[in-house]
């Protein structure tokens, strides 16, 4: 929702986003029998799939335009252009506990009616703690810590005030392992920290998750 010539506008955005094509390289790995550690890189490309066309109003806003925390960089589901990302994960357990790291830069190029994303770091990490750990399948508890920072957007190299950001964010996270074929995992995150640059929209909550299954 968001005011449009003075009048409160509803809408939604739904559709496929961009893709991310991603190579993971296991760099070390280590298995005892009350210990595991792996170590593993990750390099790749995000592509322009996803539909670019609301960044075109980044065009047409001015600076006496109505106040608002949404704009086209917020609601476009691409951004049409090619970037890279490089990366690295941490897993580490000793019998039922472990802690996991992540991290991952996204370097990004200029997309779509000379609009350039900023580059982004994300980064999460935390302890945790098996619940269950049987031979086919398992349960895991954890305290998760993640943040990101981005710095500003612009538009045909002009900075743009309002899409900067660095945020941290705590909350619980949990997993399930089903053999070696199948894993699911979801996280909630809660706002501890959030310096934006200027009026902007930001999440009081985050629900995060995945599913891996190998075949």
């Amino acid at each position: 929702q968001r005011l449009e010539q003075g009048r409160p506008h509803d809408g939604d955005e739904t559709g496929v986003g961009d893709l991310s094509l991603l190579a993971h390289v296991l760099a070390a790995s280590t298995v005892t029998e009350r210990s595991v550690f792996r170590f593993s890189l990750l390099a790749g490309l995000k592509l322009p799939s996803g539909d670019s066309g609301r960044l075109r109003e980044e065009l047409h806003e001015s600076a006496d335009a109505e106040a608002s925390g949404i704009h086209g960089h917020d609601l476009t589901l691409g951004s049409g252009s090619v970037d890279g990302l490089v990366g690295g994960q941490l897993f580490w357990s000793w019998q039922r506990l472990f802690v996991t790291a992540a991290g991952q830069y996204a370097l990004r190029t200029t997309g779509a009616f000379g609009y350039r994303f900023a580059d982004e770091l994300t980064w999460s990490s935390g302890p945790g703690v098996f619940v269950v750990l049987g031979h086919d399948y398992t349960l895991a508890a954890q305290a998760v810590v993640s943040g990101e920072t981005k710095g500003k957007d612009s538009l045909d190299g002009t900075p743009s005030g309002d899409t900067g950001v660095t945020s941290l964010y705590a909350g619980p996270g949990f997993g399930v392992t089903w053999r070696t074929s199948l894993a699911a995992d979801v996280a909630v995150d809660l706002p501890v920290v959030q310096h934006n640059t200027a009026l902007q929209l930001l999440p009081d909550l985050r629900v995060r998750g995945g599913v891996t299954w190998r075949f």
